[in-house]
C-alpha cells in the first residue's frame, strides 16, 4: 500500500452543454505524512519538500462521493489516472473519499481528504485551501468520515505553470507559451524536440490582500550568468532545474528541481504582489514524459 500527500489545481474541460461530464484535472504534490500509517488525534505532521504528480479525475458530478467497496455503492463514475513526477501511469481506477484530516498550527485550521483507489490499493492526500506551509509542525485535531467532498474546496496550491508571455524554445524558435499548440516540438534539455501531447490554459484572480499564490517573478540573471535571459514570471511552485555543490555535500544530489518560490531569498527575485487586482493566465504544456 502506498501512501502520499498532495496538493490539488482543478480545471474544467469545456464540452457541449448537453454531453457535458465534468472533468477535473488535478496537478499533485506529494508531501510526506506520518511514517506506518493514517494519522490520529494529537499526531504532529510536517509537511517537507514535495514530488510533482499528475491527477486526472473524471466525474458525472461536482462532489467525491464517499463508500465502501464491501457494501458496494461506491460511485463508478468517479475514475482516476494518476501520472508520477516523470509522467508515467503510476495508478487508476475509480477513486473513492475515506477519511476528512483537520490539522492546527495553534493559529489556523487545514483539512485534507484522503482518497483511496482499489485497483491499486493506494491512498493519497488532498489539501483543501488554503493548503499548509512547508517545514511547519501540525496537529491532528479530528478524523472525520463525510459522505461527500466538493472539488470546489481543494486547494489551487498545486498549480505550476509559465505566467503567459514566456518565450518556449521550439523547432521555430522562441515562441510565447499561449500560441504553442498540441503536437509543436519543444527543445528539451537531455533528450532534443518533443511533442506536446496537452496544452492546459488557466486563469487566476488574486485579491487585494497578499496570497500565497501569487506568481514569482526572476529577473534575468537573478539565478547565475544568463539564467534566465529575460525577466521570467512563473507560478510559486513551478519547478526550477539548479546544479549546485551545496546539493552534491548537503543531499547527495548533483541536481535538483526546486520551486520558484524557494528562491525567494534572493536578491533578484521577489512575488508579485502588484497583481492585487488583475487576472493572469498561465500555461502547462505536457509531454508524453516529463521532461526539462
Amino acid at each position: 500500500m502506498t501512501s502520499k500527500l498532495c496538493a490539488i489545481e482543478t480545471l474544467h474541460r469545456y464540452l457541449p452543454m448537453s454531453w457535458r461530464r465534468t472533468t477535473t484535472q488535478v496537478k499533485m504534490i506529494i508531501r510526506s505524512l506520518l511514517p506506518g500509517g493514517s494519522p490520529t488525534n494529537g499526531d504532529t505532521i510536517t509537511f517537507t519538500i514535495p514530488t510533482d504528480h499528475l491527477i486526472s479525475i473524471t466525474d458525472t458530478d461536482t462532489s467525491l462521493q464517499h463508500g465502501t467497496d464491501d457494501r458496494g455503492d461506491e460511485d463508478s463514475s468517479q475514475t482516476v489516472i494518476v501520472y508520477d513526477e516523470f509522467g508515467n501511469p503510476e495508478a487508476s481506477g475509480q477513486v473513492q473519499p475515506r477519511d476528512e484530516i483537520t490539522l492546527t498550527d495553534g493559529t489556523n485550521t487545514y483539512r485534507i481528504t484522503e482518497i483511496y483507489i482499489a485497483s491499486s490499493n493506494s491512498y493519497y492526500y488532498i489539501f483543501h485551501d488554503p493548503a499548509p506551509e512547508l517545514g511547519v509542525p501540525y496537529t491532528v485535531t479530528s478524523v472525520t468520515n463525510p459522505n461527500s467532498t466538493s472539488y470546489s474546496s481543494f486547494s489551487n496550491e498545486g498549480v505550476v505553470c509559465f505566467a503567459a508571455g514566456t518565450l518556449i524554445l521550439t523547432s521555430q524558435g522562441e515562441t510565447p507559451d499561449e500560441n504553442l499548440r498540441k503536437g509543436d516540438l519543444v527543445t528539451t534539455m537531455d533528450h532534443g524536440p518533443r511533442a506536446i501531447r496537452l496544452v492546459m490554459r488557466r486563469t487566476l484572480t488574486f485579491p487585494a490582500s497578499p496570497e500565497k499564490r501569487k506568481p514569482i517573478e526572476i529577473k534575468a540573471c537573478a539565478l547565475g550568468s544568463g539564467h534566465p535571459k529575460r525577466t521570467l514570471i512563473v507560478s510559486p511552485q513551478h519547478r526550477m532545474l539548479i546544479t549546485d555543490g551545496v546539493l552534491s555535500t548537503a543531499m547527495g544530489l548533483t541536481k535538483a528541481l526546486v520551486p520558484a518560490k524557494g528562491f525567494l531569498n534572493l536578491r533578484r527575485v521577489r512575488q508579485n504582489m502588484g497583481c492585487s487586482r488583475n487576472c493572469r493566465k498561465f500555461f502547462r504544456n505536457c509531454l508524453q514524459n516529463q521532461r526539462i
